[in-house]
């Protein structure tokens, strides 16, 4: 850890955190494209101001550059259950055609 004394100088702006934009990108007009519903975890992540913090309350988010730590997602659990289970009225079962 670079800044242990000061983790906000960490935190990335939203627009650096997807280093794979182009391919997120085309995820979800292909998923849009078969109508297909994406959920994005981008707002659990990023806070509204558009900073990806390094640590949301005494939890890190990261384990490294692009992969989020354990911990943070155990505790986003709950979150996208709630997302999926929103989805249920979508049709879950339709598959892209071939």
């Amino acid at each position: 850890m670079s800044n242990p004394e000061n983790l906000s100088s960490c935190a990335r702006d939203r627009s650096e955190a997807d280093k794979n934009a182009a391919v997120t990108s085309a995820i979800k007009a292909a998923a849009k494209a078969e109508n297909v519903p994406v959920v994005d975890p981008t707002p659990w992540v990023c806070a509204p101001s558009g900073t990806c913090p390094v640590l949301v309350g005494n939890t890190m988010v990261y384990r490294d550059a692009g992969h989020l730590a354990d911990d943070y997602v155990e505790a986003l659990t709950p979150v996208l259950e709630d997302e999926l289970l929103g989805l249920v009225g979508a049709d879950l079962s339709r598959r892209p055609s071939r």
